[in-house]
């Protein structure tokens, strides 16, 4: 049986090989000691032990190995690389190109679900005939037969209740990261994307206390966004050198339909999830930066907000709350991409597959269930994804918060220090790095530069035509907010054709997307 199937790795993703008398082993990322990893695979003598093996890996990776015995093929915690297969059509590879030899037919649900959320849920993906692994999964085929199999989940374990430990506990795993992230980079130059929010700026703070020298950090957006004043900030505090990316908003729709664009699109396409183009402007430009080089880390803040429960609906904690009502919030609160899909025959067709997908951790509690979906679905399909940008212009990156053991801590965390990130912002608090965390948070400024004109506009409509013509006033000036350099890439004229039935940019891309890769006419 496993001589039957075909493994078909795409040399576009530069996975490494290593090919003996007795195995091929196939892998990205991360790995420690591939060569005694790959050994020890081949000596695992049930699925336990395996099990155990795969998930004793901390870092980033995926692999494919095949023997004489037995074929291994797995993904990490949030699907980092992702691995596709057709068990109807014997195929294991990790590029959904390399399935264009077979017939595939669309898969009307998992359309629908991309176009509202911008992802496809469970094991499905664009087509009937190509499932995908999951995170924390992994293929095992003898010569009787094939299992997909889970050898790690992310829901809460025994809780610890003592904060004040916690807070403590929470420091070591964090400087047990960095400690480790320090020592493989070994001295290259990182470049840390900085943001106004809390991860990245902790994720900066940890490796400047550490005595990392060769730092360096970088925003991009439109001129004086609020973000890129908190980073120039912080930056300065540290003394780390920092840089500012400004797109060419008049340059924007050629760079869009441009075929470096189109190429990343290409490379990103994975039958589930939607590119994304967060900071793919700048990654193209920063190389034109002093200090910056194909030598060059990327260590972001992904997705620290979260795991640390920055995500957690408060009425889950709520006394009387309805379990049932789970599958609601999740709905609502992701597949919201476009008013016109929302309907009910939709709705339920949506609703009854979440439900489907975590039916084998339906014993949970709401919470569990909640954050065990979105780290599934969302972050480890559409959020982890954005890797793939620094993947595609070919720098080396980590996810400290999705290391292993930080990952582990939080499961151990209770709910109720978990809402409105209690224990984190506590830590942070206590942590307080040269004072970069007061304040914690900064306001949000919508629109950077024209603010002032805007809101009285909006306030002097209000009072003439009243309260409904200046949110429509608002909304229709959402072209000049912060995510300007994400809407210009489709300009203001199909802005203004879409904006009363989208959510936000991200509408705009999935459309795109779906028109460019012949999706079934589902949206108008």
């Amino acid at each position: 049986m496993i001589d039957n199937f075909s493994l078909k790795i795409d040399p576009i993703y530069n996975w490494e090989t290593l090919k003996n008398n007795k195995y091929i082993f196939y892998f990205k990322g991360n790995l420690s000691d591939h060569k005694k990893f790959s050994v020890k695979i081949n000596n695992t003598k049930n699925l336990s032990e395996l099990k155990y093996l795969i998930n004793s890996q901390p870092l980033n990776f995926s692999f494919i190995f095949k023997s004489r015995e037995k074929l291994v093929a797995a993904v990490d915690r949030i699907r980092s690389y992702p691995i596709l297969f057709s068990e109807k059509n014997k195929i294991i590879s990790n590029s959904a190109h390399k399935f264009s030899d077979i017939k595939k037919n669309f898969n009307h649900l998992s359309v629908l679900e991309f176009l509202m959320s911008g992802y496809v849920q469970s094991d499905q993906t664009f087509f009937s005939e190509i499932n995908q692994l999951q995170a924390g999964e992994f293929i095992y085929l003898n010569n009787k037969k094939m299992e997909v199999l889970k050898y790690y989940n992310y829901f809460g374990e025994e809780k610890i209740t003592d904060k004040h430990f916690l807070i403590d506990e929470l420091s070591r795993k964090i400087n047990m990261t960095f400690k480790d992230i320090i020592e493989k980079s070994n001295d290259r130059p990182i470049w840390v994307p900085l943001s106004g929010g809390l991860d990245s700026r902790l994720v900066v703070a940890k490796l400047k206390e550490m005595g990392y020298s060769n730092l360096f950090t970088f925003s991009y957006g439109i001129k004086n966004n609020f973000e890129a004043k908190i980073a120039k900030k912080v930056s300065n505090t540290l003394d780390v050198p920092w840089v500012f990316i400004e797109p060419n908003l008049k340059n924007s729709l050629n760079f869009f339909n441009s075929k470096i664009r189109q190429s990343y699109e290409y490379y990103s396409n994975n039958f589930c999830s939607l590119p994304s183009y967060l900071d793919f402007e700048a990654l193209n430009n920063i190389k034109n930066f002093k200090g910056f080089s194909d030598k060059a880390i990327i260590i972001n803040g992904q997705t620290g907000d979260f795991i640390s429960g920055g995500h957690l609906p408060p009425q889950l904690l709520e006394k009387n709350f309805e379990r049932e009502k789970v599958f609601e919030l999740i709905y609502e609160k992701n597949f919201s991409l476009w008013n016109g899909l929302k309907n009910k025959i939709n709705k339920d067709l949506v609703i009854k597959n979440i439900k489907k997908n975590i039916s084998k951790v339906i014993e949970k509690d709401s919470c569990s269930l909640y954050e065990y979906w979105e780290w599934k679905e969302r972050q480890c399909k559409y959020v982890v994804n954005s890797q793939k940008i620094y993947d595609f212009y070919g720098y080396q990156w980590f996810l400290p918060f999705w290391e292993k053991n930080f990952m582990n801590f939080w499961k151990k965390v209770p709910y109720e220090l978990k809402l409105n990130q209690d224990l984190y912002t506590s830590y942070l608090k206590k942590y307080n790095y040269k004072g970069i965390f007061n304040p914690l948070r900064d306001e949000h400024i919508t629109w950077p530069n024209k603010k002032f004109l805007i809101q009285t506009s909006a306030r002097v409509l209000g009072i003439i035509f009243g309260k409904k013509a200046k949110e429509e006033y608002y909304s229709r000036m959402m072209y000049y907010s912060t995510y300007q350099y994400q809407f210009a890439y489709f300009g203001r004229k199909k802005f203004l054709e879409s904006y009363k039935e989208m959510r936000g940019v991200v509408s705009l891309m999935v459309k795109k997307f779906a028109e460019e890769n012949n999706f079934p006419k589902i949206l108008n």
